[in-house]
């Protein structure tokens, strides 16, 4: 029997899909017991990791070579079905050739419980809260009749295993091309599993991106260790808006400045620009000034004695005054 790759290093891992968990009342042993929506993937979500192993059995660490014979690789829930969803990948061939005869998943893990109650008028015995994962069972018999096994080979074939119910101990497998096989939306609108495949994948693709790209948030009342003192996180805020507010009205005062400035420099041009004019205006009136002195120069200048001489040959001699 080959047990995992490190017996026989040619057998390839192959991955697998499962819908694995549900919402809902399902009867454990000899009660049943309820799932609410809303603690569903809280149980779920701790199967990341798990091991998968063929029928429920337990685990010692020193047979875990012999038994472990894949893990889940990821875990999310499908709204559409509304189901929790997991992957995982399996290296023995014994695994493997049960899965291809049909063979489906039951989940294991320790469960956490509440009280007992209705739910849609149904009665259960108690409620599971939460739960700490075991491992992932390779099952004839689910205890969920409407968990599948989905494999994605690589000639593009959809194999599809269903276990009708638990009476009939019978799986129905049916194989698809997935270029070919067609699926009515609504109203009698089709489309390709491919494309509903692909469309899959992209979505899971945004949602981890999305992921990533989200950024953590805190809450006001959450505390921040700052140089060995615990403050709030609104009292952060607090003074940042203080400092934001402060580093703003500097900013307003120092525009201002700038501006007033500015406007001094440009006055300050303005009157050098006048002062260049005027100064412009004297040069010429002190050309003009010197070149009319360079033509009195030129002319015949009267002096007090030639105009006494003039005067005296119209009006005659001086005469004495008297009383």
């Amino acid at each position: 029997m080959i047990k995992n790759e490190i017996t026989n290093p040619k057998l390839k891992a192959q991955t697998f899909k499962a819908r694995f968990l549900e919402k809902g009342v399902v009867k454990y042993d000899d009660e049943m017991v309820l799932i609410k929506p809303e603690n569903l993937m809280a149980i779920a979500m701790d199967f990341k990791g798990a091991h998968v192993i063929i029928d429920h059995q337990d685990v010692t660490e020193n047979e875990a070579n012999d038994k472990i014979v894949g893990y889940i690789n990821n875990v999310w829930f499908d709204e559409f079905d509304g189901w929790a969803w997991c992957d995982f990948t399996v290296n023995n061939e014994e695994a493997i050739t049960l899965i291809n005869q049909g063979y489906s998943v039951s989940c294991a893990y320790f469960p956490k419980y509440a009280e007992g109650g209705t739910y849609h008028n149904i009665p259960f015995d108690r409620e599971i809260v939460g739960g700490e994962a075991i491992h992932l069972a390779i099952v004839k018999n689910p205890r969920y009749e409407d968990a599948i096994i989905l494999k994605n080979s690589i000639n593009k074939i959809m194999t599809i295993f269903k276990f009708k119910k638990p009476k009939e101990n019978k799986a129905e497998v049916k194989e698809i091309e997935l270029e070919n096989a067609m699926f009515e939306i609504e109203d009698g609108e089709t489309v390709s599993v491919a494309e509903m495949v692909e469309a899959y994948k992209n979505s899971k693709k945004n949602e981890e991106e999305d992921k990533k790209e989200e950024e953590p948030k805190v809450n006001a009342d959450d505390e921040y260790e700052v140089d060995g003192e615990m403050v709030k996180v609104s009292e952060l805020a607090s003074a940042y808006k203080a400092s934001k507010k402060k580093n703003e009205s500097e900013e307003e005062k120092k525009e201002e400045k700038e501006n007033e400035e500015d406007k001094e420099k440009e006055e300050e041009k303005k009157e050098a620009k006048k002062n260049s004019a005027d100064a412009l205006k004297i040069e010429a009136a002190k050309k003009k000034f010197e070149n009319g002195s360079e033509s009195l120069t030129n002319s015949k200048v009267m002096t007090d004695k030639s105009r006494f001489d003039l005067g005296k040959s119209i009006y005659g001699s001086a005469q004495p005054i008297t009383k």
